[in-house]
C-alpha cells in the first residue's frame, strides 16, 4: 500500500507545469503609426516569436500571448489571433508565455504596444557648434524597430543609420524614421550653426546725450545684444556684460541689460559672448559715452507720395522740426539739413531749399543738425525719406444723366486687380454703376502700403427732352 501511494505522488509531481528559466529573449515593444489619431491600431504580435526563442527550435515550444500576467502564468485566455491584434489601450502591456513541450516548464515576459502620432522628439530648430566642437542629435529610438536615415543639406548620408548622429559641420540636417511595424514614416529637420568665438568684433559704442551735465546716464544694453547676435548670425549665443576682463573670462558678476554707468562720461565694459553650451566664448569691449553740450533728438521718418516708378518726389524737410526736438518749440532751435553725416559734422554743403527738396533715392537718409539758440548745445540726428506709391486717379468729376439712366463711375481706368477701393456706397469694386443723383466718393490705394487718393463724383439728373 505504501509503494502505491509513493508512485501516485511521484506521478503527480512530474505532471505539474512549473515556472522555470528556459532562456528566452526580451521581446521588443511594437509601435504603430496613428494615422487617424484615435490611439488604436492592429498589431502582428508574432514578430516577437523569433526574438524570444533566439536560436532555440520553435518546434520545441508553444508561444501564447495574454492580456494579463495572471493569464500568462495560468496558461489561460490566450489571445486567439495574435497576427491581427487590436490594442484596447494606449500604451498597452501584453505578456508572452513560452512553454517547453518536453517538460511543461514555462517562462513569461512582457512588452508594450504603442500607437504613436509622431515617433520623433521635438528637436530644437537650431543647434550650435563652436571652434571645432560637435553636437549629438539623438532621436531617442535606440533598440526600436525603425529604419533611420540622416540627411545633410538635402543629401542622403549613406553610412549614418544610427538613432543618434554626431554633427561637427554646420548645415541643414534632417532625419527620416520609418516604422517597420507601422509602415509609416516621419521627418524632422534642424539647422546646425557654427560660430568662431575667438574672432569677434567690438560692437558699436552707445552714446547718450547728458541733459543735466553730471556725466551719468542709463543705457539699454539689449540693443548691443541684438547687434552682436545679428553680426555673428547666432540667436543662441549668450551675451553678458561685466566690469572687468577677469569677470568676463570667468562669466561672473554680470549686469544689465539696463545699466547706469558709474564712471562719468566714458566707461568701457567687457562683453562676454558665449555658446549656448558655454563650451566656447569670446570677450569684446563696449564703449558707453555720455555726451555733454548736446541735445536729445529724435530720429524721424518723412513719407511722400509719387506716381514715379523710381520713387522720386518733393519733400518739406522742415515739417518734422517739432517732432525732432521732442515736441519743444522749434523756434528755440536752428536747423540745417545735409545729405551726408560728414557734411553735417563739418557744416558744409547744407541743403539750400529744405522746404522744396527732391530726393535722389528711395529711401534716402538726411542728416539734421540742430543747435539750441540759448545754450549753443547741438546734435545731429537722421531723417529717413520714404516715398510710397501713389495710385493714378482721375480728377473730381461731375456727370449729368437723364432721369432713369445709369452711369459707370471709375476713378482709376488703369488700375489692376490688386488695387483697393472703398466707396461711400460700401462697395469695394474698381467701378460702380449708379442711376441716382448724389455725391459719390471713393478711396483708392494701389496696395496696403501705398498712399491713399480720394476721388469725388457728383451725379446730376435732368428730365429727358420732350
Amino acid at each position: 500500500m505504501k509503494k502505491t501511494l509513493l508512485l501516485i505522488v511521484i506521478s503527480l509531481f512530474f505532471s505539474f507545469k512549473t515556472y522555470s528559466q528556459i532562456g528566452i529573449g526580451q521581446p521588443i515593444d511594437l509601435i504603430m503609426c496613428d494615422n487617424n489619431f484615435d490611439g488604436i491600431a492592429t498589431f502582428d504580435l508574432t514578430v516577437n516569436d523569433a526574438i524570444v526563442l533566439g536560436s532555440q527550435n520553435p518546434a520545441d515550444f508553444i508561444i501564447t500571448y495574454h492580456e494579463t500576467l495572471l493569464d500568462a502564468n495560468n496558461g489561460t485566455n490566450a489571445i486567439a489571433v495574435s497576427t491581427t491584434y487590436t490594442n484596447v489601450s494606449n500604451p498597452q502591456t501584453l505578456y508572452i508565455r513560452v512553454e517547453e513541450l518536453a517538460t511543461g516548464n514555462y517562462e513569461t515576459t512582457s512588452f508594450q504596444l504603442m500607437v504613436e502620432a509622431n515617433l520623433l522628439p521635438n528637436f530644437p530648430n537650431v543647434y550650435e557648434i563652436c571652434n571645432g566642437s560637435s553636437v549629438v542629435v539623438d532621436t531617442g529610438l535606440e533598440g526600436q524597430p525603425f529604419e533611420i536615415t540622416w540627411y545633410q543639406d538635402g543629401f542622403y548620408l549613406q553610412d549614418e543609420t544610427n538613432p543618434y548622429f554626431v554633427v561637427n559641420q554646420p548645415g541643414v540636417y534632417g532625419v527620416l524614421v520609418y516604422a517597420l511595424s507601422g509602415n509609416c514614416e516621419y521627418y524632422e529637420s534642424f539647422e546646425v550653426i557654427e560660430t568662431q568665438y575667438d574672432s569677434l568684433s567690438n560692437p558699436s559704442s552707445q552714446e547718450i546725450c547728458d541733459e543735466d551735465g553730471d556725466g551719468f546716464a542709463t543705457f539699454d544694453l539689449q540693443t548691443t545684444i541684438d547687434e552682436i547676435q545679428a553680426n555673428i548670425q547666432n540667436p543662441l549665443a549668450t551675451v553678458t556684460f561685466h566690469s572687468s576682463l577677469a569677470d568676463a573670462d570667468m562669466g561672473v558678476n554680470e549686469f544689465g541689460p539696463i545699466f547706469t554707468n558709474y564712471v562719468p562720461y566714458n566707461q568701457t565694459v567687457f562683453v562676454r559672448v558665449a555658446s549656448s553650451t558655454g563650451s566656447c566664448y569670446g570677450v569684446v569691449t563696449l564703449d558707453l559715452v555720455v555726451e555733454v553740450g548736446c541735445l536729445p533728438l529724435n530720429s524721424v521718418t518723412l513719407y511722400g507720395c509719387s506716381t514715379d516708378p523710381n520713387g522720386i518726389t518733393t519733400f518739406d524737410l522742415t515739417s518734422l522740426n517739432s517732432e525732432i526736438v521732442n515736441g519743444d518749440n522749434e523756434a528755440n532751435y536752428q536747423y540745417s539739413y545735409y545729405v551726408s553725416e560728414t557734411n553735417a559734422i563739418a557744416q558744409v554743403n547744407e541743403i539750400a531749399s529744405p522746404t522744396n527738396y527732391t530726393n535722389t533715392s528711395n529711401p534716402q537718409t538726411i542728416y539734421v543738425r540742430v543747435e539750441a539758440n540759448v545754450s549753443g548745445n547741438n546734435s545731429i540726428t537722421t531723417m529717413t525719406l520714404n516715398v510710397l506709391e501713389s495710385p493714378e486717379v482721375i480728377s473730381d468729376t461731375t456727370y449729368t444723366i437723364c432721369d432713369g439712366q445709369e452711369i459707370v463711375l471709375n476713378p482709376s481706368p488703369n488700375s489692376n486687380g490688386n488695387w483697393i477701393f472703398n466707396w461711400s456706397t460700401f462697395e469695394n469694386t474698381p467701378e460702380i454703376v449708379v442711376s441716382e443723383a448724389g455725391i459719390y466718393t471713393v478711396e483708392v490705394q494701389s496696395s496696403e502700403e501705398s498712399c491713399l487718393e480720394i476721388v469725388t463724383f457728383e451725379v446730376l439728373t435732368t428730365d429727358p427732352p420732350t
